[in-house]
């Protein structure tokens, strides 16, 4: 990869209320073929509360990696 990716924090709702999120990252389109939309899906080993405004170290859709 020649540029960084963006980060991406996936949330799922299920029927039962409950919910589960994993933190993904967009491949620029000029490192894939010129396609855009590409996600990874990282494995991060902290649990991380994007929302806490003291953290401020990953943001989804503005943080690259």
């Amino acid at each position: 990869m020649a540029r960084p990716c963006t980060l991406a924090l996936v949330e799922t709702q299920f029927e039962d209320r409950t919910e589960e999120h994993h933190w993904e990252c967009e491949i620029d389109a000029l490192d894939n073929d010129g396609i855009g939309g590409k996600f990874v899906e990282l494995n991060l080993n902290f649990d991380v509360d994007y929302k806490d405004p003291d953290f401020g170290l990953l943001e989804p859709g503005v943080t690259t990696l």
